[in-house]
């Protein structure tokens, strides 16, 4: 990887661009390069998973295609393939996954609610196993909730599940009684739920939360309980107590 310019890099010369403006009002990809919606951050974390061994991956949100085709390039899985809700043309990004199939898929319209198509998904596409997980989709809490549900359990062992922009609801423009998606629940609810599971439950041997991401590591050993299923914070008892 290869910096060319304070937001523009490119990788074995395909180059991307970083542009990350809000509600997707910014760059587009297009013949001459990809478009990633990420801070420089987010790409640090990916880079550092470079020789993790990651052959089969899920990413969950399109948006320009830049994120797909950036790990595809780092990574160089077996497999990739990528969900999103939004019908809209990707022509460059649809392009480079025809020209990549079988080994890339992208699967439009589907929703990360959706566990029937997710686990059929999961099934045709990596016959039924997944080393890595992304979630850039929604960043809505019950919509992330349902995709970690329906999704985590097909990670394989010592495996890794990503949840991104977990803390969106701490900044402007989502404050105030006016904020932005205030009649969404946060997802930091979900972050709070993770903290209990790794705490009450063998699901999740490590959990790293930095300021953009939550990554969360499983265990080589089966869960004691089904997911997000015991509670122990203040004022609530254990369900068989």
């Amino acid at each position: 990887m290869k910096w060319t310019g304070d937001t523009t890099f490119e990788i074995e010369g395909t180059k991307f661009r970083i542009d990350a403006s809000d509600g997707g009002k910014g760059a587009k990809t297009n013949e001459h390069e990809y478009v990633i919606a990420k801070h420089p951050s987010f790409l640090d974390r990916y880079i550092g998973l470079k020789y993790s061994g990651y052959q089969k991956i899920l990413e969950l949100g399109a948006f320009e295609g830049g994120s797909f085709v950036f790990l595809d390039k780092l990574l160089k899985p077996k497999k990739i393939s990528v969900v999103d809700l939004m019908e809209i043309p990707r022509p460059v990004f649809e392009a480079y996954v025809a020209a990549n199939a079988p080994r890339t898929s992208f699967h439009c319209p589907v929703s990360q609610d959706d566990p029937e198509a997710l686990e059929r998904i999961v099934q045709d596409d990596f016959g039924g196993e997944v080393d890595l997980i992304i979630d850039d989709a929604s960043h809505y809490y019950d919509q992330t909730r349902t995709s970690f549900l329906t999704l985590y359990p097909k990670v394989r062992p010592g495996g890794l599940y990503i949840i991104e922009d977990w803390g969106w609801s701490f900044h402007e423009p989502f404050q105030g009684p006016n904020g932005f998606w205030k009649e969404r629940k946060s997802l930091v609810n979900l972050v709070i739920e993770l903290l209990e599971e790794i705490s009450l439950n063998s699901s999740i041997v490590d959990m790293t939360v930095t300021a953009d991401m939550v990554m969360l590591k499983k265990p080589l050993t089966p869960a004691h309980s089904p997911l997000l299923t015991r509670h122990g914070r203040r004022d609530r008892q254990w369900p068989d107590l």
